[in-house]
């Protein structure tokens, strides 16, 4: 079933684009683009070199042949194969005798088949081989006869030869691919003259028991570096064993040419040029001359590309430049000129055709890759029109269909793309049927949109399918295979499936490594896989390492003004920003920020993305002015690319609502978590992680605000949806165990809070370190717990954890380490050790405000703190004044209702006690106690805590009856909390008791008074 597109913006741009105007917009602006020179960059040089190196072969070699055969006989040899006869023209199919057979005379099934054959055959093979030599030494005078060599290899290795047949031969029918690989038995004849030369070639083909299946004179159309050779492959009776066909490969060389190819070396450029000449060597003289204008000099003038552009009508030249200009030397604005040249060629001789079909999809691909997504739509639909006028619903509309949705998944616009892959399953399936590589493609594609759309399970379904496909077609050791590997890997990232995800990724890894080496830029997307999956672990020294790795390679490669550069230094400033280390992830994305403008403009979305990191790097310093000033930077650049609908959008207006949270702006900050929940729910549906993630922060919202029963039924139904999509270990859904583990803290619920702080805890160390950063965060939590629980050594024991691995990640000047310092200042308070504690909240300060903004409250708090401990030191004055500050800061962000504000006036009631401004103090508790009651409940610790404050100042005032009741509520509650024998308890207890004696000693002496009177 086709899914229908819920996404009006995609379907009114899909019906704008069936008008001509916009295309020709987009056309008429790439004509009116002046370039200037191309400057041969390092990511070119390379290229350059081997055009240099490949003129000099070609020119040498040239000489050599005209040296070795003047009269070019060697080019006049006519050699007639039957490669125009192998296909059944009416199917398309191959004829099966040209398959491989058995020694049983059936076609070859497997490599075993082909090569228990092969071992029969090779004596055969080179008994004919070597019988022919023989006979043309004979014919010869020793005046003329020279050296022979004849070179019989052992069989080509089966690794090797399954990749050739799964890499060539996948499409032909009848399968398997496997039957059609005809030089497993090989050999080499070496010849000193051309006319030994010509003679071997005669023999073979007057001997009627042998048919020649291909054959190729290369000294009639010599390879790209000028090397001619003859290639013959012929087919032989075995007679051994049964009877069976066997097809072998005779190369025949030139001495003198073959020597001077291997000095040269002139098969390293035939492979590097061997894609760009593929297939057209109809205009090679006018492509030489176009390979020499490149080798001549380090740059291509504008003025020159101009003049070749009004002067050529070659389609081949014009094709071959565009590709050259856009694959190999990277230049996207010159290849895009060169296909609009082709369409105004084509259109002049024929208007709508193929070609046009051709140039619409590069220039579309183009755009694409230059993160123009519109223009790129709009250009696909057009190709897309073409191919349905010309060719129906074919394989190659259904690659139109493949462009427009890969275009719409980077816009985001998921249900449109997923649309466009099940189109494309539609027409392939009845076409190639259920198990060809093509529709492993297309399964690709849906994992891919699933994945994004959160339909994880799906995904992995597509991956799989794929994969089976894949492994089928090609073995278990292809690259294409390793590109699922890392796809299922991905998925299981997003499960929280760490140790599998790892598993896929290096399997993907090890496969690509010997395929391609070591230094394959291809590598350099598993080194980012594994680093990004180090990243979420917490390994963040590995992370590193990998992104390092990748980014040399990449720069090996490509240069450093490259779009792939550009990642990896995204992801090198992500693990800083998690390191703690904000300068230099700052230089990191602004590194990636100057390569994308270079390539893309100030208007796309990779310089949007980096605005929003470094927005990111800005929030992480407490500069939420400048945070939000990068956020809204990529919005505006983001909004006109993907409409206001987008989940692109939504992620900005997540950052922006976090800020304004930061900034104590909840009504700001609801609005945008509202517009970006509207926006996830539309595009991926209410189960989806995007749709949790939101809910996780109109949680954290509602607890910052003090609502704490609300934010807890948030976490709640989202631990149940993220155990819905995710693994349990996941540690996605360890952030929610930690988000309801601080609201059972904040409502006193203290052994619930340890219970779900130690599951979270569990689940960050399922597989993985326990030393990172995610580890230490639950360290200090339960270290808090344990701290209001009085239990000092387990607190100090979790809080040394923590600081230890944080100032190990981050240093010893980071936000993280303000927030231990405070933790164990607290705790030491908690002690009586109150020099400690000054010294740690000092620290914590010191630290803080070195990241103005962010960490306001946590000032402010933090300055409460340090003023009770002051007021015991004998500062009193000190502290009243820290306090005022701290009240004033928390009243302008919080409100008067919120129980952080509660704790500060709380502090400031022991700070004003102390002075022995009692009537002050006794008003401070009683607003700390009404609000604590109102946001905490009746049974909360902090409600005990302030109950016993408030009776402490009425007890100085001499108010016995309100202290007794005070002190019989805090009693009352902290039994329930801590149970009967816990030391608070006891401390309350031995309160009322001297509240009690006080009051049985004052009784006491008034009846002594009364005696006496």
């Amino acid at each position: 079933m086709m899914k229908e597109v819920k996404d009006d913006v995609v379907l009114s741009q899909a019906q704008d684009n069936l008008k001509g105007d916009k295309v020709d917009d987009i056309l008429k602006r790439i004509s009116e683009n002046k370039v200037t020179t191309i400057d041969v960059r390092d990511s070119s040089k390379k290229f350059v070199q081997h055009v240099q190196a490949y003129l000099c072969c070609r020119e040498q070699m040239d000489k050599r042949y005209s040296e070795v055969d003047e009269l070019q006989l060697l080019a006049k040899v006519d050699l007639v194969g039957d490669s125009n006869s192998i296909h059944q023209l009416e199917s398309g199919e191959f004829k099966a005798e040209c398959q491989q057979q058995a020694v049983d005379g059936s076609p070859v099934q497997n490599m075993e088949d082909l090569l228990a054959a092969a071992e029969i055959a090779l004596p055969c093979f080179e008994n004919v081989i070597r019988t022919f030599v023989e006979t043309v030494r004979q014919s010869f005078t020793p005046s003329v006869e020279g050296d022979i060599t004849v070179i019989i290899p052992r069989l080509k290795s089966s690794q090797r030869t399954v990749q050739k047949a799964q890499d060539d031969y996948s499409d032909r029918v009848p399968r398997p691919a496997i039957s059609y690989v005809y030089d497993i038995v090989r050999g080499c004849v070496i010849f000193s003259s051309k006319d030994q030369l010509m003679a071997f070639v005669a023999l073979l083909k007057e001997d009627p028991s042998i048919h020649v299946i291909k054959a190729k004179n290369r000294f009639q159309n010599p390879t790209l570096t000028g090397y001619r050779d003859i290639n013959i492959q012929f087919q032989i009776e075995v007679k051994e064993e049964g009877a069976f066909r066997h097809i072998c490969e005779v190369q025949i060389h030139h001495k003198d040419i073959k020597v001077l190819d291997e000095d040269l070396q002139s098969h390293q450029h035939y492979e590097y040029f061997r894609k760009f000449y593929a297939g057209a060597t109809g205009s090679l003289a006018a492509r030489l001359k176009d390979l020499q204008m490149i080798g001549a000099g380090a740059e291509l003038e504008a003025m020159m590309l101009d003049k070749l552009l009004k002067e050529c009508n070659d389609v081949e030249r014009l094709k071959t430049l565009g590709i050259l200009f856009e694959e190999y030397l990277g230049e996207l604005d010159f290849a895009v000129k060169v296909y609009s040249k082709l369409l105004q060629v084509e259109k002049d001789a024929r208007g709508m055709h193929t070609l046009n079909f051709f140039c619409y999809n590069r220039i579309a691909a183009v755009l694409q890759s230059q993160g123009a997504l519109d223009d790129a739509m709009s250009l696909y639909q057009r190709a897309l029109d073409i191919s349905s006028y010309e060719f129906g619903e074919n394989e190659i509309t259904a690659g139109c269909y493949v462009g427009l949705g890969r275009v719409a998944a980077k816009q985001k616009k998921l249900d449109y793309a997923q649309n466009m892959f099940e189109k494309v399953l539609a027409i392939l399936v009845p076409i190639y049927g259920k198990e060809h590589p093509n529709i492993a493609v297309s399964y690709t594609d849906l994992g891919r949109v699933a994945k994004n759309q959160g339909k994880l399970e799906y995904a992995k379904d597509m991956f799989e399918k794929a994969l089976e496909i894949k492994i089928q077609t090609h073995g278990n050791e292809h690259p294409h295979v390793a590109i699922l590997f890392a796809d299922l890997g991905r998925v299981a990232k997003q499960q929280g499936l760490l140790g599998y995800a790892k598993d896929m990724f290096e399997k993907s890894l090890a496969i690509k490594v010997k395929a391609f080496g070591n230094t394959n830029q291809r590598l350099s997307i598993s080194y980012a896989d594994l680093g990004r999956l180090a990243k979420d672990q917490g390994e963040l020294d590995y992370a590193k390492e990998m992104f390092e790795k990748g980014l040399a390679i990449e720069i090996e490669v490509y240069g450093e003004n490259n779009p792939n550069v550009a990642i990896s230094f995204t992801d090198l400033g992500r693990v800083a920003r998690e390191q703690g280390h904000l300068d230099y992830a700052e230089d990191m994305f602004s590194k990636a920020l100057s390569i994308e403008r270079q390539i893309y403009g100030e208007e796309s979305a990779a310089v949007a993305m980096s605005y929003t990191e470094l927005g990111c790097v800005a929030e992480d310093r407490g500069n939420l002015d400048l945070a939000q000033e990068m956020f809204n930077k990529s919005l505006e650049i983001q909004t006109p690319i993907y409409g206001t609908k987008n989940p692109n959008i939504a992620s900005l207006f997540v950052d922006l609502g976090r800020v304004s949270r930061d900034k104590g702006q909840f009504v700001a900050a609801k609005e945008m978590f509202e517009k970006a929940l509207s926006i996830f729910g539309k595009a991926y549906g209410d189960e989806s992680p995007h749709v949790a993630s939101v809910y996780s922060h109109l949680g954290r919202l509602a607890r910052d605000q003090g609502n704490l029963e609300h934010a807890k039924e948030i976490f709640e139904k989202v631990l149940a949806s993220k155990l819905r999509i995710y693994e349990k270990n996941s540690p996605k859904v360890a952030l929610t165990f930690d988000d309801l583990g601080r609201i059972a803290h904040d409502q006193g619920r203290l052994k619930d809070a340890k219970e779900t702080y130690l599951k979270a805890l569990e689940t960050k160390l399922n597989g993985r370190a326990n030393d990172s950063p995610d580890a230490a965060s639950s360290y200090a939590k339960l270290g808090r717990v344990a701290s209001d629980e009085g239990e000092y050594d387990v607190a100090k024991e979790m809080f040394d954890k923590a600081f230890a691995i944080n100032s190990r990640t981050f240093g010893f000047e980071s936000p993280v380490i303000a927030t231990s310092c405070t933790d164990k200042g607290r705790m030491a308070e908690q002690q009586g050790n109150m020099l400690y504690a000054k010294e740690m909240y000092e620290k914590s300060l010191s630290i803080a405000a070195q990241f103005r903004g962010t960490h306001r409250l946590f000032e402010a708090s933090t300055k409460a703190c340090l003023a009770v401990v002051l007021s015991d030191l004998g500062s009193s004055d000190n502290a009243d004044n820290l306090c005022a500050e701290a009240l004033e800061v928390q009243l302008e962000e919080l409100g008067n209702s919120h129980f952080h504000v509660a704790t500060t006036y709380h502090k400031y009631g022991l700070v004003l006690a102390k002075k022995g401004e009692l009537g002050k103090a006794k008003d401070a508790f009683e607003n700390a106690l009404s609000i604590r009651l109102e946001a905490l409940g009746e049974s909360h610790f902090a409600v005990a805590n302030t109950y016993e404050g408030l009776g402490g100042v009425l007890e100085s005032l001499e108010d016995s009856e309100g202290a007794e009741a005070a002190y019989s509520q805090a009693l009352e509650i902290r039994r329930g909390c801590f149970g009967a024998n816990h030391e608070f308890v006891h401390q309350t207890r031995a309160k009322f008791g001297r509240l009690q004696l006080y009051k049985e000693n004052e009784t006491n002496q008034c009846w002594s008074r009364i005696s006496n009177f």
